[in-house]
C-alpha cells in the first residue's frame, strides 16, 4: 500500500514547525483510518438499501446502531463523522473530532479484538500534542482533514492497521 503521507507533501509546509514528525505522522494517519471506518459503515448502510437522506438523519434507531456494531464492530454517529468535519466547514473546531474519539471508543465492545481503540486512542494522543491553543489545533486539524478529504483506504483497513501500529 502507498504510504498516504506521500500523497501530500505540502501539509508540512502548512503545518507548525513544532510538531514533531511522529505525531504529524500519527495523526495524519490515525484521521485516514478514522475517515475509513466512516466510509465503510457508510457505504455498508447504503448497501443495506439507506439512502443518502437516511445516513443524513441524527437519530437511528437504538436497534440499528446495535446491528451495526454487532455486523461492524463499531459505530460511528453521523454528528461525528469525517464527512460531518467536511460539511462544517468554517464552522470546523478541533472539538469536533475529539468530541467524535471519544464517542467512538464509547461504541467499540468491552471484547473489541481489533486494533480501532489502539489506534484511536494514539491518533487522540497525537491531536493533544499539536498545540495547546484551540484555535491553533483547530487550524492544523482542519488542513490536515480538508488535505486527506478524498482519500480512499476503505479496502485497506488491515493492512493500514499494521503500518500505523508500526509507526
Amino acid at each position: 500500500m502507498p504510504n498516504p503521507i506521500n500523497k501530500t507533501p505540502s501539509i508540512s509546509d502548512v503545518i507548525c514547525s513544532k510538531i514533531q514528525v511522529n505525531d504529524h505522522n500519527n495523526c495524519l494517519l490515525g484521521l485516514i483510518y478514522y475517515k475509513s471506518l466512516c466510509d465503510k459503515q457508510s457505504q455498508y448502510l447504503t448497501s443495506e438499501g439507506l439512502t443518502e437522506e437516511d445516513l443524513s438523519k441524527s437519530a437511528i434507531f437504538e436497534e440499528t446502531i446495535e446491528y451495526i456494531k454487532r455486523t461492524l464492530g463499531y459505530y460511528v454517529a453521523q454528528d461525528y463523522s469525517f464527512a460531518s468535519w467536511i460539511a462544517n466547514g468554517m464552522d470546523f473546531n478541533s472539538g469536533d473530532v475529539i468530541d467524535a474519539l471519544h464517542g467512538f471508543i464509547r461504541t467499540l465492545e468491552p471484547e473489541d479484538k481489533t486494533n480501532h481503540k489502539v489506534i484511536i486512542e494514539a491518533l487522540q494522543n497525537s491531536i493533544s500534542t499539536l498545540d495547546t491553543f484551540t484555535p491553533k489545533r483547530t487550524s492544523i486539524l482542519s488542513k490536515m482533514i480538508w488535505s486527506i478529504e478524498n482519500t480512499q483506504a476503505d479496502n485497506e483497513l488491515e493492512s493500514f492497521e499494521k503500518l500505523y501500529i508500526k509507526s
